[in-house]
């Protein structure tokens, strides 16, 4: 089709391993595909977290749950504040260690982060794609495509105020951690 020029698909010149943790953001398509992975990672964090929180009583790990929730909205819908915050809180994961899984998520993540950036830059482009409804045959389609754009207006001043309120936790605990030692 695209020798008859039909299609104007053209094929990448990227990598596998690129196209998914480093991939060209040239147009909305790109964009929506590096969201909905950022989206997916946002909620399997926040479900893995779910067993250690339980098995291990550590209070601040409940509290980290609903960043990686409403984050996984709020990227879906391009937003740079939750991308970037699903972000900044993983790679403060990082002062616990680093493995191969943590550097997999936080690349996936950065991909997001890049996502929300490329949309914010080119409003125009994103607005033509508003105006196309996806319609996905799957569930897991429709709860990618569907769920977020309800969801979003209604839990981003919640998650907004959720993300102060860890930050102002763990900036007092900081705080009373270094005076402590006098």
């Amino acid at each position: 089709m695209q020798n008859l020029g039909l299609s104007n698909y053209s094929p990448r010149d990227e990598g596998m391993l690129r196209s998914i943790f480093w991939p060209k953001l040239e147009n909305v398509v790109d964009v929506d595909l590096a969201s909905r992975r950022s989206f997916w990672v946002c909620l399997i964090v926040a479900g893995v977290s779910v067993l250690p929180a339980i098995f291990s009583g550590a209070w601040f790990i409940w509290l980290m749950i609903p960043i990686f929730a409403f984050g996984a909205i709020g990227t879906r819908q391009y937003s740079l504040f939750a991308a970037s915050s699903v972000l900044f809180w993983y790679l403060l994961g990082w002062l616990d260690g680093v493995n191969v899984l943590r550097t997999v998520c936080t690349a996936l993540l950065l991909t997001g982060f890049r996502a929300a950036l490329w949309a914010r830059k080119h409003p125009e482009e994103m607005a033509a794609e508003a105006h196309f409804t996806k319609t996905g045959e799957s569930w897991q389609d429709r709860f990618v495509d569907e769920m977020p754009p309800k969801l979003w207006p209604k839990v981003y001043g919640i998650a907004v105020g959720w993300n102060l309120l860890i930050a102002t936790i763990l900036v007092l605990g900081l705080l009373v951690n270094f005076f402590a030692r006098g």
